[in-house]
């Protein structure tokens, strides 16, 4: 049994629907997490400010605040993950020969969207005006755009595939929400 069969039975390959209703779900408890967590900190009917390392701004659902030592951890944890696809990438897919070139194509453009979105979320804390919505945007943009083209590179399964423009979508749109 090869490795990549053990691992297709340890953790299946779920289906797009799967990873949809897991976007939503996510969604709808991080908002409420978030609300919980930072909501008190600067009332329900806050403005838009950025006094010294905290930043807050008004949603329908309550207000939000990220600092910069949040969005820095995310994007900390999301530049670990990275770097590990990288070394995963040049171990076992850029110098295995009966992996296309297509997939290994793949694997170099989800890695380095994945670095560009973790810059983006690093970023979000110090510059932007909205950073939970910014790193949020990038967020959603690696699990949308990166992880369909990691799991074709690495087990050759495009039913991910179609989820890959939404995420550079989102992308784009996360590097414009510095402009806001």
């Amino acid at each position: 049994m090869s490795f990549m069969d053990l691992f297709d039975e340890i953790i299946p390959l779920p289906s797009v629907e799967q990873v949809i209703k897991l976007i939503e779900d996510t969604s709808h408890y991080s908002t409420e997490m978030i609300t919980s967590l930072f909501g008190g900190w600067i009332g329900a009917n806050a403005a838009v400010k950025n006094k010294g390392r905290r930043v807050a701004f008004d949603h329908p659902i309550g207000s939000f605040q990220c600092g910069p030592s949040i969005c820095t951890r995310v994007a900390g944890l999301s530049g670990g993950i990275a770097v590990a696809m990288t070394a995963y990438g040049a171990h076992f897919i850029t110098t295995n020969p009966d992996i296309s070139d297509e997939r290994k194509r793949a694997m170099e453009h989800a890695n380095r969207q994945h670095f560009l979105n973790t810059i983006g979320m690093a970023l979000a804390g110090h510059n932007a005006h909205y950073p939970t919505m910014t790193a949020s945007l990038f967020a959603l943009s690696t699990l949308l755009f990166c992880v369909p083209a990691y799991a074709y590179a690495v087990r050759n399964d495009r039913r991910l595939r179609v989820l890959s423009p939404y995420g550079g979508v989102l992308a784009i749109l996360a590097w414009l929400s510095f402009v806001l």
